[in-house]
């Protein structure tokens, strides 16, 4: 096999639209470019656009708001 693609999302990523891509190549040419559906070649390394990671950080701070408010619920109910 010339590459790998791996692909996942984890619940936070989820819930703030964020979808991994991993390409690695295994064999044939080191210098393959990798393309989005648009096109456009997709550089070496982690791409995640500024709108993304604000949105993905402010979905994370709001989860873990969500989580803590449920356990402190849990532990005053019990």
């Amino acid at each position: 096999m010339a590459f790998s693609v791996n692909y996942w999302v984890d619940e936070n990523d989820r819930a703030a639209g964020i979808e991994t891509v991993a390409v690695r190549i295994e064999n044939g040419d080191c210098y393959a470019e990798v393309v989005d559906n648009a096109g456009n070649v997709i550089e070496c390394g982690h791409q995640r656009p500024a709108e993304i990671n604000r949105r993905w950080q402010a979905k994370a701070e709001e989860i873990q708001k969500r989580t803590a408010e449920q356990k402190a619920g849990r532990e005053s109910a019990g």
